[in-house]
């Protein structure tokens, strides 16, 4: 989201934002991580932005703030710090959620409680959805404004996808309906990093009870689930695999054949792209500490994609209202079914109108010029 945003801003007002690029971490596994080529990587970024505010007059300074994370906190205390002196107005736009009660839950840490300092009363808090403005709070920002992400359409092409779901959704029904009937598998996917957390092991159950549930009766719709993304490290990827194996033995032996399990691991743009638009269902039992709001949530409604998902941070706001398919993720009897409901249902066309309405990249760049925009405040 903010590589969009910076692409955005400098062809916007090339003379008026100045981009500092502060990427410290290599991938995904290693945000949060301490390293000691991260501290000389700090450094050069530090001294950019200090020559930005002192040199070219850039006295707002936007910035991405941690999540609730001990290397991040201290990146964040010695930048922030570095540049406060130079600050007019400091903009924090909130990607994650948690830091606000991480600061408060450390309150005899020299570093969480500097950092408490450098950022109360901050001129600005950017924020993805309601619940995630109140955990800010408590470090009194001037003003809070809700604009949740939004990205370039995935899907442009969307009555194709449409058709194909339809397609198979009339096959997945007749199956149901009649043991005469063709095959029509299903397909399920995870999509994101692979943790605990993020809800891997929930989502393997709940698509272990679904197959133990729909192919007792139905066999031709045998099920496939797909878990695409990297694990954060070898432990997490052993527990991972013992799990699904355990699964596999949990279900009767003339059920086992029926249900397969796929790990692709990172996937570019076009496998992502052929997984969404194959898939009959997205499961997400996340309950990861510092969600934000998920862009492959927002990925899939773009492709049409029924969602299986938590009520957890923003996501409920980002769904449409009355949205049906939200459960706890330790309730797995409850995904299962609630699974079984969406595979049946249609909403494929409303999830795509809410995605166009509120999520894509020109709305959220409007919103955001608005704000970062000193001249308009």
């Amino acid at each position: 989201m903010v590589g969009h945003l910076v692409r955005a801003a400098l062809d916007y007002a090339p003379d008026y934002f100045i981009h500092v690029n502060l990427r410290l971490s290599r991938d995904e596994q290693d945000v949060g991580s301490l390293r000691p080529a991260k501290l000389l990587l700090l450094a050069w970024c530090g001294l950019k932005a200090l020559a930005a505010c002192t040199l070219r007059g850039a006295h707002t300074v936007y910035y991405v703030p941690a999540p609730g994370k001990r290397g991040p906190v201290i990146r964040d205390v010695l930048l922030l710090s570095l540049l406060k002196p130079f600050t007019q107005r400091l903009v924090l736009h909130w990607h994650s959620v948690g830091l606000g009660d991480y600061l408060k839950r450390h309150p005899d840490d020299w570093w969480s409680q500097r950092l408490f300092r450098l950022l109360h009363g901050h001129s600005l808090s950017l924020c993805l959805s309601e619940g995630a403005a109140k955990d800010v709070l408590s470090l009194s920002p001037g003003r809070v404004s809700i604009i949740p992400n939004g990205i370039p359409d995935p899907c442009p092409d969307f009555p194709v996808v449409l058709a194909a779901r339809m397609g198979r959704l009339t096959a997945r029904q007749q199956a149901l309906a009649s043991s005469a009937a063709l095959p029509a598998p299903v397909h399920l996917l995870y999509l994101g990093l692979c943790t605990r957390s993020k809800g891997i092991f929930e989502a393997l159950s709940t698509a272990t009870a679904l197959a133990a549930n729909l192919n007792e009766s139905h066999p031709a719709c045998p099920v496939t689930l797909t878990i695409a993304g990297p694990f954060p490290c070898e432990n997490e990827k052993a527990t991972f695999a013992a799990a699904l194996e355990s699964a596999r033995q949990s279900l009767p032996s003339h059920l086992q054949a029926l249900f397969t399990i796929h790990l692709p691991g990172f996937t570019g743009p076009a496998e992502k792209r052929k997984l969404l638009e194959e898939a009959d269902l997205f499961i997400f039992p996340t309950r990861y500490e510092n969600e934000g709001l998920p862009l492959t949530l927002l990925e899939s409604m773009a492709f049409g994609l029924p969602i299986l998902t938590t009520p957890w941070r923003a996501i409920p706001e980002a769904l449409p209202e009355n949205y049906p398919w939200l459960a706890d993720s330790q309730d797995i009897n409850s995904m299962a079914q609630l699974a079984r409901e969406a595979l049946g249902s249609a909403p494929f066309s409303m999830l795509r109108e809410w995605f166009l309405q509120r999520f894509t990249l020109p709305v959220h760049l409007a919103a955001m010029f608005q704000q970062l925009d000193a001249r308009n405040s």
